[in-house]
C-alpha cells in the first residue's frame, strides 16, 4: 500500500470517529407520483420481442436439426426391424419355428383302434439333431397289436430334421375310458442343436372324446319299496367292443341303510366287487344282488355301479372305468312297521356262538293315521341247531310243535288297539345246542332262520274292516367254538425235563407246556395263539412236533403259534391240534413260597369261514401248580430255598 493510500484511509477514520464533526444528515426522499397507462384490449406482441425472436431463429443451426431428425428416424426403424425379427423368429432357433400338427378324429369309440398322423415342420435355419418323438397316452390305453397289453407311452426316433424339412409319422393305439369323457394325448418332440449338448422340447396336447363305452350296463330293480323289505337288483353287462375285454370288473357302492344278503355269482371280494374275467365279443354277464333296505318315509337310496378293467387280474381296483351308472330306490313306510334285532343288532344276518343265550326283540309301530285293531305277531324259528328247550316267548306263547312264538291281545293288551303312531316291543330268548360228538357229525355251517308275520285290522275309507299284514325275515349264523386248552408237565411229555421239584431258588428247572386247539362247526382260518413269558422264564428252543409253526420273539418275549386253517370238528371228530414246547425257570429268593407264572396272557384268535366273524378266547396264566402231571403232589408248586 502506498503512502498516499494510507493517508487517505487515516483521514476517513478521523472523520468517522471525530467528535467535532457534525452528525450526518438524512437524504431527502423523493415523492412518488401516480401515472396512468393505456392498456389495449387486443394483445400485440411488442416490436422488441419480435426482434429478439427473429434474432434467435437466425441463430438456430440447420445441421443440428438434420442430425436430430435422422436419429429419430433411425431409432424407429431399428425398433421396427427388431420387432419383426423377434416375431418371425428370423435368424434365431426357436420352438415357435417348429410346427407339430396331428390329424386325428374328434371322437372315437372305446376299444377301437385310433390312428394318429403327425407332421413335423422345421422352419428354423438350423437342423434339429437327435430328434425323438414321444406319445404319452391316458390310463387304460392298450396296444393295437395286443389289446390285452397296457400302453403308457411310445417313443419314435427321428434323428435329424433339416431346415425346412417335413417329417411324417403315424402311430396306433386303443383308447378306453368312461363314455363321453375326454382323453388327453401328449406329443413331445425332443431335440438338440448343432454344437450343443442342451436338450430342447416342443409339446402339444390333444383331446379326444370317448363317444361310446366298450360295454353297456343296465340295472333293473324296484323304484319304490317299503322300509325293512327285501330288494333285488340285477346288473346286465353287454360287450360293445370289437375285441375281447380282459379282467373286466364290477364294483357296487351300497347306500346307507342297505344290508347285503347274497349275490349270484358270489362276489370276488367282500360283498361288492366282482372279477368277471374275460368278456368276449357280444358276450354278456348278469349279476343279481339281494338285500334288505331300511330308512324313513320319503328317503331315497342311490346304488352306484362301476364297470371297467384292471391292469392286474389279482387286484381289487378298477384302473379304467367304462361305465358309471346309478339306480335310485325310494323308501315308503309300511302300514305296520316291525324291526327284529338280536342282542341289539338289527342286521339281517347275525352271527352267534353255539351254546350262547341270545336275546331277541321285535319293535313295532303303527304308521297309519288311523288305529290298528286286533294286531298279532308271529315269529317262526327253523334250524336243527336250535335248542327247543331253551326258547321263551317273553309274555307270549311258544308253540313247540312248529317252533312258533305268538303274541296277541290275549297276552299283550296293547295289541288290542294300537293308536296312530303308537309303538311297543315284544321279547324272546333262545340258545343253540352245545357242540358234541353227535352234533358235530350232523351239522356243518349251521343257521337258524326267523320268519315274522304281523297281522292287524284297520277301517277303510268305506268304514269296512281291512286286513293289513307285514312280513320280515332274518338269519342267524352259528359261529364255531375255537378253544385252547393248555397244561404244564414235568415228569412226562416229549422232553426230558431237569431241575428240582418243587423249584428251588437260584436253581434251574425245566417244564413242558402243552397247547391243544379244538374247533366245532365251521372251518377257522388265520388261527393264531400267543402267550408272554415272564422275565425269569427262558425259552429253550425245544418244540414238538417240529413241523408246527411255533416261534419265540426274545424282544417282546412272546410265543406265537400259527395255523392257516383248522378244520371243523377238530377235537370232536378227531384229535385236537396239539404242540408242546419247553421252558426253563430260574426262581429268585424273593419268590420263595410263591407259585411263579410260567406262561401269561394266552390268547387264541381266528376268523370263522362261514360267518366271517372274529373268533377269540383267552386262557388263564399257567403257573408251577400243574396238577395235570401224574407225579405232582401238593406243595410241589411253591419255590423253596
Amino acid at each position: 500500500m502506498t503512502p498516499e493510500e494510507k493517508d487517505r484511509i487515516e483521514e476517513l477514520r478521523k472523520s468517522l470517529y471525530s467528535q467535532s464533526n457534525p452528525p450526518p444528515t438524512e437524504a431527502k426522499r423523493r415523492k412518488l407520483h401516480k401515472e396512468s397507462y393505456e392498456v389495449n384490449e387486443d394483445w400485440q406482441k411488442p416490436k422488441d420481442l419480435l426482434i429478439v425472436e427473429e434474432t434467435n431463429k437466425s441463430s438456430y443451426n440447420p445441421l443440428f436439426r438434420g442430425l436430430l431428425i435422422f436419429a429419430i428416424i433411425f431409432f424407429v426403424a431399428s425398433l421396427a426391424i427388431a420387432t419383426v425379427v423377434y416375431l418371425r423368429g428370423s435368424n434365431v432357433i426357436s420352438p415357435n419355428n417348429i410346427a407339430i400338427s396331428v390329424v386325428t378324429p374328434v371322437s372315437v369309440a372305446a376299444g377301437q383302434i385310433l390312428t394318429l398322423d403327425i407332421d413335423i415342420v422345421n422352419k428354423n435355419n438350423s437342423a434339429l439333431e437327435l430328434a425323438d418323438l414321444s406319445f404319452d397316452y391316458p390310463e387304460g390305453t392298450k396296444s393295437s397289436a395286443d389289446f390285452s397289453t397296457p400302453l403308457k407311452s411310445v417313443l419314435l426316433s427321428i434323428n435329424t430334421i433339416n431346415p425346412g424339412q417335413t417329417i411324417h409319422q403315424s402311430v396306433k393305439a386303443v383308447l378306453y375310458g368312461e363314455e363321453n369323457s375326454h382323453q388327453n394325448i401328449k406329443v413331445t418332440l425332443t431335440y438338440r442343436l448343432p454344437g450343443s449338448n442342451a436338450v430342447y422340447t416342443k409339446e402339444n396336447n390333444y383331446s379326444i372324446l370317448i363317444a361310446s363305452a366298450p360295454v353297456t350296463l343296465t340295472v333293473d330293480s324296484l323304484k319304490e319299496i317299503n322300509s325293512g323289505q327285501d330288494l333285488n337288483l340285477k346288473a346286465h353287462i353287454i360287450s360293445n367292443s370289437s375285441s375281447d375285454l380282459e379282467n373286466l370288473l364290477l364294483k357296487i357302492d351300497y347306500p346307507f341303510g342297505f344290508t347285503f344278503k347274497n349275490a349270484t355269482p358270489t362276489p370276488t371280494f367282500q360283498n361288492n366287487f366282482w372279477n368277471l374275467g374275460k368278456l368276449s365279443i357280444h358276450d354278456s354277464r348278469d349279476i343279481t344282488i339281494s338285500g334288505r333296505i331300511s330308512g324313513e318315509d320319503g328317503d331315497q337310496r342311490v346304488f352306484h355301479f362301476y364297470t371297467g378293467t384292471s391292469n392286474n387280474p389279482n387286484q381289487v381296483k378298477i384302473d379304467t372305468i367304462f361305465i358309471n351308472n346309478s339306480q335310485t330306490v325310494a323308501i315308503s313306510k309300511p302300514f305296520f312297521a316291525s324291526v327284529l334285532t338280536f342282542d341289539g343288532d338289527p342286521s339281517e344276518i347275525h352271527a352267534i356262538r353255539s351254546g350262547q343265550l341270545v336275546h331277541g326283540q321285535i319293535d313295532w309301530q303303527n304308521n297309519l293315521s288311523t288305529p290298528i285293531n286286533n294286531a298279532s305277531i308271529e315269529l317262526k324259528l327253523a334250524g336243527p341247531i336250535l335248542d327247543k328247550t331253551s326258547v321263551e316267548a317273553g309274555g307270549g306263547f311258544y308253540r313247540s310243535v312248529d317252533n312258533t312264538l305268538m303274541w296277541d291281545k290275549n297276552n299283550i293288551p296293547d295289541l288290542g288297539t294300537i293308536p296312530p303312531g303308537a309303538k311297543g316291543a315284544v321279547y324272546f330268548t333262545f340258545k343253540t345246542l352245545d357242540p358234541t360228538f353227535l352234533t358235530m357229525r350232523s351239522y356243518r355251517n349251521p343257521i337258524i332262520t326267523f320268519s315274522e308275520n304281523v297281522h292287524g285290522q284297520r277301517l277303510s275309507d268305506t268304514k269296512a274292516p281291512e286286513l293289513i299284514t307285514a312280513t320280515a325275515s332274518s338269519t342267524l349264523k352259528v359261529a364255531s367254538n375255537l378253544l385252547l386248552s393248555s397244561s404244564v408237565v414235568h415228569s412226562v411229555g416229549p422232553f426230558a425235563n431237569t431241575g428240582p421239584i418243587p423249584p428251588k431258588a437260584e436253581i434251574l428247572t425245566t417244564y413242558t407246556i402243552n397247547w391243544a386247539l379244538t374247533n366245532s362247526y365251521n372251518r377257522a382260518d388265520s388261527v393264531k395263539v400267543t402267550a408272554t413269558l415272564p422275565s425269569y422264564v427262558n425259552w429253550t428252543g425245544q418244540i414238538a412236533p417240529k413241523t408246527e409253526d411255533l416261534t419265540y420273539n426274545p424282544i417282546n418275549r412272546q410265543v406265537t403259534w400259527k395255523i392257516s386253517n383248522l378244520d371243523a370238528g377238530t377235537g370232536f371228530l378227531n384229535s385236537p391240534r396239539a404242540v408242546a414246547f419247553q421252558l426253563s425257570l430260574l426262581p429268585s429268593i424273593s419268590q420263595v413260597g410263591d407259585s411263579p407264572i410260567l406262561v401269561d396272557n394266552q390268547l387264541v384268535e381266528g376268523v370263522d369261514s362261514f360267518t366271517a366273524s372274529q373268533l377269540f378266547s383267552k386262557n388263564n396264566a399257567l403257573t408251577t401248580r400243574f396238577s395235570t402231571d401224574p407225579s405232582f403232589h401238593s406243595g410241589d408248586e411253591q419255590v423253596v430255598k
